[in-house]
């Protein structure tokens, strides 16, 4: 007995350690986020790109999903407190559609017992983080500087995921396929890495320094050595992808609707042989669609329907023509170089969609949401500032 006292003290002493010392963090992160919230910000990428995923009961959770959970509320208490006037991006309204559709999908599966509770909630909640993600993003730098600092920061977190993966594979042998942290599968590792692949390769087409133009080859090189070992064919594709749009950039309008019909044309067959005749309209509800379902469209049509596609596809069409906007601005090659690496970024997940739930599953969706909110940034920033603004490169 005196053995089993001795053990159950020292695993309470244990966990009572690991409580107050996550505790500690939690009131620091606290008072440096209520300091400036670009802290949280800059933490962000670092922690999409290298958080392992561990559970909480039956919960998956990320670093990124704390550091989230304690981001939001800071940002809407000091908007509140300080009445700060939040500026809305042009997505806003169909990002909020979207979410109204996943809310109206989900009650409808949950009436007809489609999904249950805990996966709609969950699911919803996932999609609402990736929104606040676009917004924190959009809202919280508050100059161009600010801005191409977080840009620059993402990508060097994908740089250090990239030097996990070279020593992932050098350790584990030239047959395994590079996963990246603990929790995730090559095929959504891939996606991240396509995503920064598509950021650094705009950027190293428009920048004119020398060394930033060495930084971003530098991170390409890395990913795309990591980006080989994941063994994917379908991000093997989706990278064909971004050379043919990079190379192809001056058409880029034709190319898109082209990339669009060659990924949508095969799942509107599943959607008129499956679906179609349970709910066309709004799908069987977030959360309906099996976990092993690994294609974005068939999940799409699955859990809302003809209506969420819809949605989905207006969303893409918004930040594509946001984007070459921004490519206009011949003056401000940062905004030209990140605005081509979110296109090309675009055109790889619809294709890297294919085999993958790429815009719904975390690592992935948080980077991509992530580099939109910074292009949306970008894109009022210089409105505010033109004609008298001077960017440097």
């Amino acid at each position: 007995m005196t053995l089993v006292y001795v053990t159950l003290a020292a695993l309470l002493a244990k966990v009572t350690a690991t409580f107050v010392v996550g505790g500690v963090l939690l009131c620091l992160l606290v008072i440096l986020l209520l300091m400036d919230l670009r802290i949280g910000l800059a933490l962000l990428p670092v922690s999409i790109a290298l958080s392992p995923e561990f559970s909480v009961g039956s919960i998956s959770l990320r670093l990124d999903d704390l550091l989230l959970a304690v981001m939001i509320p800071v940002w809407l208490a000091r908007s509140i407190l300080l009445r700060e006037k939040i500026p809305q991006p042009p997505l806003t309204p169909m990002l909020s559609a979207f979410l109204f559709i996943n809310i109206a999908a989900t009650l409808y599966g949950l009436t007809f017992g489609n999904t249950t509770p805990f996966l709609a909630l969950f699911r919803n909640l996932k999609y609402l983080e990736y929104i606040l993600i676009f917004h924190l993003a959009y809202h919280l730098p508050r100059t161009e500087k600010d801005n191409r600092v977080f840009v620059w920061i993402s990508l060097a977190a994908s740089g250090l995921l990239g030097i996990f993966g070279l020593i992932q594979h050098l350790t584990t042998g030239h047959g395994v396929p590079i996963t990246g942290p603990r929790g995730e599968d090559y095929n959504i590792f891939a996606g991240y890495l396509l995503i920064h692949v598509a950021c650094a390769a705009g950027l190293w087409y428009f920048l004119r320094d020398g060394t930033q133009r060495l930084f971003v080859l530098a991170i390409i090189a890395l990913l795309l050595y990591d980006l080989v070992f994941t063994q994917s064919r379908t991000s093997y594709l989706a990278f064909l992808a971004i050379i043919v749009f990079l190379s192809l950039h001056r058409d880029k309008k034709l190319l898109f609707f082209l990339a669009v019909f060659l990924v949508s044309y095969p799942f509107f067959f599943f959607f008129f042989r499956y679906i179609l005749p349970k709910a066309p309209f709004l799908g069987l509800g977030l959360g309906s669609a099996s976990l092993t379902v690994d294609c974005e469209y068939i999940r799409i049509l699955w859990e809302t329907g003809l209506v969420g596609m819809v949605a989905f596809g207006r969303i893409i069409l918004s930040i594509v023509g946001s984007a070459k906007k921004a490519l206009l601005w011949k003056e401000a090659p940062f905004s030209q170089g990140l605005a081509m690496g979110v296109l090309a970024g675009v055109v790889a997940l619809l294709v890297h969609s294919l085999g993958a739930t790429s815009f719904s599953t975390i690592r992935t969706a948080s980077s991509f949401w992530l580099l939109c909110g910074l292009l949306f940034n970008r894109l009022f920033l210089i409105e505010c500032h033109s004609p008298q603004r001077h960017e440097e490169s």
